[in-house]
Order: structure tokens, then sequence, then C-alpha cells
């Protein structure tokens, strides 16, 4: 028992600053909440304080290394920065959430991306679209390792076959596997630009902005849709009809008449591999495999 609370002390001693601070002044309100032998206290007590700050932070600037990779464009901005505000977010979130083998590293990834852009949102000491950035850094990452279109779509729908048949009204549409469709309240694309070139980029205004993110032949691509297609990806969820996404389109616009133009827009994304066709029978019959194992 001894030997796991002072390997969780250690852990804690490691990734926790306030933790190392009490015990560099007072160790014994440290220690009294650990049930360790006599032995094990002398041998913690004999740690240099220095050296385990030391140790810390060199693990720390190993994990966040690690999540650089991922949030590029996020680090980015904190690198331009006076105030390092993200590797300050970054010290708390590894305070909170230490490294252990029980915690994938999607998972780890997922929840820094979730805790950052709620840590961002209205921060001020960071430009008000940096949780946007975090979210489309995390967007990126996802669609790298997405799987190339397949038979079936990322939400479990199979597609149909013969794409090259017409469009009907009737037909439904869902986002293919290699893909995924974003919605950001600023131009990240815009925004990414310059900070890809380093520097922060300037004069930026909010502007809803859906993005799509296809991985095509391992290579990403990502580009920002507005207007009509954007509202249309929105109806896109591998339930609704073409023609309820022609009347939402239309609703919004205050105008009639745009099923043509719709259906040509969805002719394109289709080619494009963007959206695929669901087979409405095998569609409904895997949803209910995939639904009944989940049980």
């Amino acid at each position: 028992m001894s030997a796991i609370e002072m390997q969780s002390l250690l852990a804690r001693l490691y990734v926790d600053e306030y933790c190392r601070q009490l015990f560099r002044h007072r160790p014994e309100l440290v220690l009294e909440g650990y049930m360790l032998t006599a032995a094990e206290e002398k041998a913690l007590l004999g740690i240099d304080a220095d050296r385990l700050d030391l140790h810390a932070l060199g693990l720390a600037g190993k994990r966040e290394k690690k999540f650089r990779q991922v949030f590029r464009l996020l680090f980015a901005i904190n690198d331009l920065m006076k105030e390092r505000e993200v590797s300050r977010l970054f010290n708390r979130f590894y305070s909170l959430h230490p490294a252990t083998s029980e915690i994938s590293w999607d998972v780890e990834v997922r929840l820094f991306a979730a805790f950052i852009a709620q840590s961002l949102q209205g921060n001020a000491r960071v430009p008000a679209y940096a949780a946007d950035i975090a979210r489309y850094d995390f967007a990126r990452s996802g669609a790298a390792r997405l799987q190339a279109p397949g038979d079936v779509s990322t939400n479990g729908h199979a597609y149909a076959s013969g794409a090259s048949e017409a469009i009907t009204l009737d037909d439904v549409f869902s986002v293919g596997r290699g893909a995924r469709v974003v919605r950001f309240d600023y131009n990240v694309i815009d925004i990414a630009a310059p900070l890809q070139q380093g520097r922060l980029p300037t004069d930026v205004g909010k502007k809803r902005t859906t993005v799509v993110l296809q991985n095509r032949n391992e290579k990403l691509r990502t580009f920002a849709v507005n207007g009509p297609t954007a509202i249309l990806l929105r109806t896109v969820d591998g339930r609704r009809t073409v023609r309820e996404g022609v009347d939402a389109v239309e609703a919004s616009f205050g105008a009639t008449g745009l099923a043509g133009s719709i259906i040509a827009l969805l002719r394109r994304l289709e080619e494009e591999r963007v959206l695929v066709r669901v087979s409405a029978r095998r569609g409904k019959t895997l949803l209910k495999r995939v639904t009944h194992d989940v049980h």
C-alpha cells in the first residue's frame, strides 16, 4: 500500500507546482495526507527541492511539446504575445490532468481542446478569436486522421451506390467519411494564414463561417463556405431530405425556386466526396444494428 502512496505523492509533486511549493516549506502538511512508512518519509524529505522543480519543469515541457504539435496555430498566438497565456493555461491543465497510461492520447487531446476553448472564451489576455483557433486546430487534427471514403459514413449510415444517378428532392445526404463540417464565429482560415507566417492577423472582425475539412489521399483540404452552402450543410445529417434542405435555404433568403441551384450544388459536393447519398433502407438497418450494439 505505501509504495502506491509514495508513487502517488511523487506524481503529484511532478505536476502540481503549488504542492511542490508547500512541500518545500511545510512538507509535513503534504506528507500527512499519505500513508507512508518512516523510511519513505525520510527518503522524500531528502529530495533536493531545486532538482525536483527542474525535473517537473522538464516533464511539463515534454508534454507541452506534444500538444504543440496538435495545436500549432494556438501556440503560435501564445508565442507571438508578450503574455504567454496559453502556456499558463496549459500548466493549469497539466496540474488538473496529469499524464496517465489509463487515458489515451486522443482522449487527452479532446480534454485539452475542451478545457482551453472554454478557458479562452472571453479571456482579455488573448485575441477574441483564440478560442476558435483552438477549435480549428482540434478539428484539423481530427480530420487529418479520418479514413478515406468507404461504405459507411461517420454517423453510421450506409452509403448508396450509383452516385451518378440524378439527385431527387427525396434523397438524403450525409457528410462523407473523410470530411468534417465545423462552424466558427470567425473566419479561421483567414486568421490562420498570417499565424503560419509568424505574425498576428490584423483587423479581425467576427464573421460566422462554416469550414469543410477533408482528408483526401492523406492530404488535408480546408475551405470556407458561406451563404446558401453553409445553410444547406447544416441540414445534412443523414436523416433530412434534399427537400428539407431546399426549404431551409429558401426560408433563410426569403426566396423560392432555388431547388435547381441547390441540387447542382449537392452534385458538386457529391463529386468531391464531401457529401454522399444515404441508402434509406440500408442506412436504417445499419443504424439500428449500431444502436443495438451500443446498448
